[in-house]
């Protein structure tokens, strides 16, 4: 599986270059596994502190990525459908998105709670 992979800037210096890399993983590795990979690899920077967050989107929330934690936590309980990640080919897209230091818990909760489909209460009524 090929992952196309960019991620936020965390200061004015960090922003010299991009952020963008492809990594590569065998067909069929579940995403979870390719998020910790990533994780593990040193892509996201440290900082000083060490509780810097993130979130790991592809056309919608999959993870939160702490510094300050082991692994991540999902967004969902069940596994991640590969089918809806978002693509170019056969190249999938993460996004890693910077919350400075906030609390990893707030930000898992808040992309819980998030909202993206407006007709998903069945509420409309085609009128």
């Amino acid at each position: 599986m090929e992952l196309h992979v960019d991620r936020d800037s965390v200061a004015a210096g960090d922003d010299l270059e991009s952020h963008a890399k492809r990594f590569t993983f065998a067909e069929g590795m579940a995403i979870e596994e390719s998020i910790k990979r990533i994780v593990a690899s040193g892509y996201l920077p440290q900082i000083g502190g060490g509780k810097a967050t993130w979130s790991v989107s592809s056309g919608a929330p999959i993870a939160v990525v702490a510094q300050q934690r082991s692994e991540p936590k999902y967004v969902s309980w069940q596994p991640v459908d590969t089918s809806k990640l978002r693509r170019i080919g056969s190249v999938v897209g993460l996004r890693f998105n910077y919350h400075a230091q906030r609390d990893p818990d707030v930000v898992l909760e808040i992309l819980q709670r998030l909202r993206l489909d407006p007709f998903a209460d069945k509420s409309y009524q085609g009128r």
